[in-house]
């Protein structure tokens, strides 16, 4: 058994599966989303705790980080939201959510952290794109029933 010690941790980003992927790449064909969610993904992992950012850029109305503590514990949500000009100068809100999980490697597994678990400094810290699109009435319905796929095995 390695002991490990926990503290400071920086996080690759990786997608859950083929599934998660596919959705990032169809809502990463837009330009303008690609910029703004990968801005802040790529703040989220320079955090030592990506669940409770210290950056003031993640942790205001537009961009922040929540927990889905009842739907899907041990997962938590990146809020992505900016105000958009379409072609009739109407202005559009695009509301984007990020669900993702915290994982480390261990013996070539990937390990999900429990709910509010302090990272390992030393391990190979993956943030986990769960699912990732525009935010739906389903979201978190969805995000509930990957959930319950992925830990009812």
């Amino acid at each position: 058994m390695t002991l490990r010690t926990r503290k400071l941790a920086k996080w690759g980003i990786i997608p859950a599966n083929q599934q998660a992927a596919d959705e990032a790449a169809l809502l990463f064909k837009d330009e303008e989303i690609k910029l703004y969610c990968n801005r802040a993904l790529k703040l989220l992992a320079k955090e030592d705790d990506p669940t409770r950012p210290n950056n003031p850029a993640l942790n205001t109305p537009d961009v922040n980080v929540g927990c889905i503590e009842h739907d899907a514990p041990s997962w938590y949500k990146l809020r992505v939201q900016w105000n958009h000009i379409a072609e009739d100068d109407e202005i559009v809100i695009i509301r984007i959510r990020i669900i993702f999980s915290l994982s480390y490697v261990e013996d070539e597994q990937l390990i999900e952290y429990k709910f509010r678990e302090l990272p390992f400094e030393d391990a190979d810290n993956n943030i986990v794109i769960e699912q990732i699109g525009h935010r739906t009435a389903n979201t978190y319905i969805e995000a509930r029933r990957r959930w319950r796929k992925s830990h009812h095995k």
